[in-house]
């Protein structure tokens, strides 16, 4: 290939890719302009409200949480079952629905449910986020621009993922970290350019999500550990500091490395 033709290819590619980077950003702004307004705004689910009270708690550097939808520790308080990483990535939100609400001097209980409010909005973020990445993989894996985006249409709104997108579960996230893990290791396997990166956070995200979510995420590394097993080095490191998070988590809620909070559902009599 002559370097001009090259040179001509390298500036269609970057032109794609702004194209596509461009389609992807209108589609995570669209998609979340239609979760927010169709949300709910409210944070009501047990599980919902004791994951809103731990994202609550931590931000007075806290990890208990009121009885509920919880476990007592061996140290009598009250801990949730679920994993942290929901609620610690909802902080950057519970900072600010929590400096709102305390600017609008309610009074409790209509205080709490105004942070509720603002923090529900979490997995309209996500969800936009995920649809934005779907559509980018979609591309760079060959799908054409039309396909991609119908596609990514009908995941947005004909899917469960609507209704998740007006939760505050743990679905969107673990949803995202699994699409991330396998476009990322998919495309690390064809030689992409910091696509290996992109499967670590894919499987930070997901494991750290929901332990149960470990052997699913091993099998979206399977295309990266045929194609370029060395590549593997990132993604399993993300995976090692996941698990380290939950083994630190377990410790300091139960006292014990190993105890997630779940009993027999922890078997893979879960699957």
């Amino acid at each position: 290939m002559s370097p001009t033709r090259g040179a001509r290819l390298g500036a269609t590619d970057a032109r794609v890719g702004a194209s596509t980077g461009r389609t992807a950003l209108a589609l995570a702004l669209a998609a979340f302009l239609v979760y927010a307004f169709t949300g709910g705004g409210r944070i009501v689910g047990s599980d919902e409200v004791t994951m809103f009270d731990l994202s609550r708690a931590l931000l007075h550097g806290r990890i208990q949480v009121p009885e509920g939808s919880t476990l007592e520790g061996p140290d009598g308080r009250h801990y949730t079952k679920n994993a942290a990483a929901q609620a610690i990535a909802a902080l950057p939100l519970a900072v600010v629905a929590q400096a709102a609400a305390a600017a609008t001097n309610l009074p409790e209980p209509r205080r709490t449910l105004a942070m509720r409010f603002g923090v529900s909005f979490f997995n309209a973020v996500v969800t936009a986020f995920l649809l934005g990445a779907f559509y980018a993989a979609a591309r760079a894996l060959g799908a054409g621009a039309r396909a991609s985006f119908a596609g990514t249409l009908l995941l947005g709104f004909t899917t469960p993922l609507w209704v998740y997108a007006k939760s505050f579960m743990a679905e969107p996230l673990e949803a995202l970290g699994l699409l991330l893990a396998l476009t990322g290791a998919a495309r690390a396997a064809g030689g992409a350019p910091r696509a290996a990166g992109n499967a670590a956070l894919g499987v930070l995200l997901a494991v750290s999500a929901k332990l149960s979510m470990l052997p699913l995420v091993l099998a979206c590394l399977l295309p990266l550990a045929a194609g370029r097993p060395r590549a593997l080095r990132l993604p399993l490191a993300a995976l090692g500091v996941a698990l380290a998070g939950h083994g630190l988590y377990d410790l300091a809620r139960f006292g014990n490395l190993f105890e997630t909070g779940y009993g027999a559902q922890a078997t893979p009599a879960a699957y």
